[in-house]
């Protein structure tokens, strides 16, 4: 699904929208001229693609819960501050004596059902502008992104339901980012968050690879943008 030059996991998540649609091509033996196995080959096709990502998925969740946060240096926070974790795990509580509701976890966490995971409606849109020469391709291209909506994250219903309550009738004096690729899927959150606090001072942290410029300067970049 991704390309081999992948590094973060924005990504990663980016990457689940832009299907590879030439190695899909390719598999399914498509050509100039209509297959008389045609929709059970797209068929077939669709439901590899979805049995993928589940698979995806349940690997994430086995991955999260096999991860040893003990060795991570012991900082006690104060009580004042609150916390909105992308990161999946119970990192905050475990390792840092954080409350539980001094936390949103924005994608959900171990103890939810469902961990939300996957892209942006913006790159299924941008999956479905791409030109197909036959209709054969246009009517597989309908049926992967049937099974792409199913793993777009409900940024919107996230925002309403989750993040907006939790900062609601707080004060606050300045916003601290750690560890984030501010990538694309992510961006509305940091924006209604601007929104809710204007004026606010940002502290932003972004990787510095002593090996690699260009790496260490794309994290700027990306920040500086937003």
């Amino acid at each position: 699904i991704a390309p081999e030059t992948i590094e973060l996991w924005g990504d990663l998540e980016k990457n689940i929208g832009n299907i590879s649609y030439a190695s899909i091509r390719r598999t399914a033996g498509f050509d100039r001229y209509p297959t008389t196995n045609k929709d059970s080959q797209i068929a077939s096709i669709a439901d590899y693609f979805e049995k993928t990502l589940n698979e995806v998925k349940k690997e994430l969740l086995n991955w999260i819960k096999s991860i040893n946060c003990d060795s991570l240096f012991k900082k006690i926070f104060t009580d004042q501050n609150l916390f909105i974790s992308f990161n999946y795990t119970n990192t905050l509580e475990k390792r840092y004596c954080v409350e539980e509701d001094k936390i949103c976890y924005i994608h959900n966490g171990l103890r939810d059902e469902k961990l939300l995971f996957g892209c942006s409606i913006d790159d299924v849109e941008e999956f479905k502008t791409f030109q197909f020469d036959y209709v054969i391709d246009s009517e597989l291209s309908v049926e992967l992104i049937k099974v792409i909506k199913r793993v777009v994250k409900p940024t919107c219903d996230i925002i309403k339901n989750k993040l907006v309550p939790f900062l609601k009738d707080i004060n606050i004096d300045k916003i601290i980012v750690l560890g984030s690729s501010f990538s694309k899927v992510d961006e509305p959150y940091f924006e209604i968050i601007n929104k809710l606090f204007p004026n606010k001072k940002w502290l932003i942290s972004y990787y510095m690879d002593k090996n690699n410029e260009e790496k260490s300067l794309r994290g700027k970049r990306v920040i500086e943008r937003f």
